[in-house]
């Protein structure tokens, strides 16, 4: 195979990975620069998180459009111990999953790496629906979590995920 041609197929293989880090297994409802993460009511038994950062969330329509960025946080309770998910062709239960990626939401917080996470809808659900509260807002009324693409890192290779991502970032340098 020629020099040139191994080239090609390496930057093809660069772009085609980026879009499908932008997109994962489909549109995200929610693009994320975390800060930090709370567990309640504690680490070792976690059955509500606050996600805090700045959300780029889905605005609700059949388009792919998202509201502009806010800082914030979502807050999200486990979804119900009989909800389960489709794995491998067979159903498991979404609670253990939750906690998985409620793990890994905490691992990313305060990295300034931007992901992923939620759908924006399924032929199981409807439109994302998740709001962002002010930071002054009490935390009351969780939504259960959505267990549906799981979390995806953005990768910055495609022109899409390099403009989210300054767009999320101009937004944590003019609300701190």
């Amino acid at each position: 195979m020629k020099a040139k041609s191994v080239v090609a197929i390496m930057i093809g293989l660069v772009i085609g990975r980026g879009a499908v880090t932008l997109w994962a297994s489909g549109p995200a409802g929610c693009y994320a620069l975390l800060e930090k993460v709370v567990l309640e009511p504690n680490d070792m038994a976690p059955e509500r998180i606050q996600v805090w950062g700045v959300f780029a969330i889905s605005d609700g329509k059949p388009a792919l459009g998202y509201l502009e960025p806010q800082r914030g946080y979502l807050y999200f309770v486990l979804p119900p111990a009989e909800n389960q998910q489709i794995s491998s062709g067979r159903r498991v239960p979404s609670r253990p999953i939750a906690l998985a990626e409620w793990a890994d939401l905490k691992t990313i917080a305060g990295t300034g790496q931007v992901v992923a996470l939620g759908e924006r809808m399924s032929s199981l659900t409807s439109y994302w629906t998740t709001r962002v509260r002010t930071s002054n807002e009490k935390p009351a009324s969780p939504e259960v979590y959505p267990v549906y693409n799981g979390i995806t890192r953005m990768s910055p290779f495609t022109e899409p995920a390099q403009q989210l991502i300054a767009k999320l970032r101009e937004a944590v340098r003019k609300t701190k």
